[in-house]
């Protein structure tokens, strides 16, 4: 969308606002809009009910320009996500530092129009991060310029403090909402496993989720071959997700299709084939290096599929051994133990266990909450 067609949308949005006659009219702009992950759909899809329109702004310029028209009109908040982009396109230190220091000159820039800033705390920093001081010192400016910072787990204040601290006063804990309602109906579990080419009696281990080297696909490949002479019954590992091109993708996809008992598909998942991979397992891996928090996890408990993960924060809060086999991050005889254990814990029938789980994060409620939350933060327009 050009700089001119978002601003004309915003400014629809602002009339729009002004049209319904509520008394206290929210423009959420966010930033960056995630276009493959519906997280942030599944956040503001509550706030029409609530005098809420929600607006990607792909770029800063848009939503200066838009908070610019609404000022004195409808209340603006900028709700920012991942923070990666802001230094780690940066060819050298100094490069990150002035694109932090113009990220954060940018934001006052939008705090002088009235425009409120609100942060999601994704991670604690970049995966494989090349320019630390430049990334701490963007999220210490956040903190400082934001209304409501939102953790998705109790511990995110504690995971996050070696870089910066969180104030109490402006943070909010609302956790990762379900996928409930969000894929298409799966094919029936025989019918999954034909269409990917998985035998009725294998046990399917899937790794779900973009197949990128931070995402600790390759170390799941080293503890995979490990167990293997120790594997009894016949079992696949899956890998399922879209490639982004970078440093180690090539050997990572080579390694994929030589390991044994791997089947790979590397490429986007299309949502109306996402519940196939899903009822074709019998148990989820998660093996993020760096993880606070963790879509794949809610989506596999949403499909009823116990988990191997490691000891990350949204993990350890959520699971118990009747749903999970949690190891140290990092610890390779750890993951290895929990691929060989996996047979006993998918014995123990855990799927209704993980909907249970699932269940008590509605998609709807925690949208209410969160537009709650930052209707309280942010106050009324004008």
């Amino acid at each position: 969308m050009s700089a001119s067609a978002a601003l004309l949308e915003g400014i629809r949005a602002i009339q729009f606002l002004e049209a319904t006659g509520h008394p206290e009219p929210l423009l959420l702009l966010y930033h960056p809009p995630a276009r493959t992950n519906p997280f942030q759909r599944l956040l503001y899809q509550e706030g029409w009910s609530r005098g809420i329109v929600a607006l990607p702004a792909a770029d800063l310029a848009d939503a200066e320009a838009i908070a610019e028209v609404a000022r004195g009109r409808v209340t603006v908040v900028l709700h920012l996500h991942w923070l990666n982009g802001v230094t780690e396109r940066a060819a050298t230190a100094a490069e990150a530092s002035a694109l932090a220091a113009a990220f954060l000159a940018r934001l006052d820039a939008l705090r002088a129009r009235a425009c409120h800033v609100a942060w999601t705390i994704h991670n604690a920093l970049p995966h494989d991060v090349h320019f630390e001081d430049a990334a701490v010192l963007v999220r210490r400016g956040v903190v400082e310029r934001a209304a409501m910072v939102h953790a998705l787990a109790a511990s995110t204040p504690a995971a996050v403090a070696p870089w910066f601290e969180v104030p109490a006063d402006r943070l909010v804990v609302i956790p990762h909402p379900s996928y409930a309602g969000v894929y298409p109906a799966a094919a029936p579990r025989e019918a999954a496993r034909f269409e990917l080419s998985l035998w009725p009696d294998e046990l399917v281990f899937l790794a779900f989720g973009a197949i990128r080297p931070y995402k600790g696909i390759d170390g799941l490949l080293v503890a995979w071959r490990a167990a293997a002479a120790a594997f009894v019954a016949p079992r696949r590992l899956v890998v399922a997700g879209g490639v982004t091109a970078g440093p180690g993708t090539d050997e990572l996809l080579l390694d994929l299709a030589v390991t044994p008992d791997v089947a790979a598909f590397p490429r986007r998942i299309e949502d109306h084939v996402v519940g196939d991979f899903f009822r074709a397992a019998d148990i989820a891996v998660l093996t993020r290096t760096q993880a606070l928090n963790s879509g794949v996890l809610l989506l596999a408990l949403t499909f009823g599929l116990p988990v191997i993960a490691p000891r990350f924060a949204a993990a350890a809060e959520l699971l118990d051994d009747r749903v999970a086999l949690l190891y140290e991050l990092g610890d390779h005889d750890g993951l290895v133990d929990a691929l060989l254990r996996a047979p006993e814990l998918v014995a123990g029938h855990p799927a209704d266990h993980a909907r249970e789980i699932a269940a008590r994060f509605d998609p709807a409620e925690i949208s209410r909450r969160f537009m709650d939350e930052l209707r309280r933060r942010v106050g009324a327009a004008g």
